[in-house]
């Protein structure tokens, strides 16, 4: 597990082409420290409401945004190397 620091979000919603029901999603841009990195590392993830458990504690604050930022997370990376799970600190 790794913390990461968020420092930009975007926040986006649109219909599913497929069944119509409506996506919403933040686009958290995350900052950290990591051995591989000189520096600060900086990676996005994107957390929707297709994954409702990792989705809950942002949805909070998809009226708001902004309110995210400087908000601490902890993240885990699946095998391939991409973030599989975050969860929001304070």
């Amino acid at each position: 597990t790794m913390k990461a620091t968020i420092i930009g979000v975007k926040k986006y919603e649109f219909p599913n082409k497929d069944t119509g029901a409506m996506v919403k999603g933040l686009k958290l841009h995350l900052q950290f420290k990591t051995a591989e990195v000189i520096g600060t590392a900086c990676e996005i993830k994107d957390v929707t409401n297709s994954n409702p458990d990792m989705f809950a504690p942002f949805e909070t604050y998809f009226n708001n945004p902004g309110e995210l930022e400087n908000k601490t997370v902890n993240f885990d990376r699946n095998s391939k190397g991409k973030i599989s799970d975050i969860t929001l600190l304070d």
